[in-house]
């Protein structure tokens, strides 16, 4: 973002609101700047961004088996409906197995599960 807008003579704040379309910036610097991004093919550091905002436009999701017609239907589903709201879709097996899903929803978010179908060997529920 800083080469772009020191290319166009702008701050990295304005930068960062086109890339936002925040409604505050006028249209023909808007132009010139998404103009430069497609030229550069300037992609957002989705990672970076998290970091500031305390977002990560993820969305995970567990099934307990990826070949499964039905499971591979609601991930298509759900990743376009996602998709459309700019979210993305972490899809993960846990070939049903209660251990290996806990392990798939606890170590990424680093707390509590949000949803599960099983008990652990510990019989801990995970559930919503």
């Amino acid at each position: 973002m800083k080469d772009i807008a020191r290319d166009l003579g702008v701050s990295v704040i304005t930068i960062s609101k086109v890339l936002r379309n925040h409604p505050d910036v006028g249209d023909e610097t808007r132009e010139r700047v998404l103009a430069r991004v497609k030229e550069l093919d300037y992609r957002p550091n989705l990672a970076a961004r998290s970091l500031v905002t305390g977002r990560t436009y993820l969305v995970g999701l567990v099934v307990p088996d990826l070949l499964h017609p039905f499971f591979a239907e609601i991930a298509k589903s759900l990743s376009d409906v996602l998709r459309e709201s700019g979210y993305y879709l972490i899809v993960s097996s846990s070939e049903e197995e209660p251990d290996l899903e806990e392990q798939e929803v606890i170590l990424p978010l680093a707390g509590p599960p949000l949803t599960s179908s099983f008990e652990s060997k510990n019989n801990k529920r995970l559930t919503c």
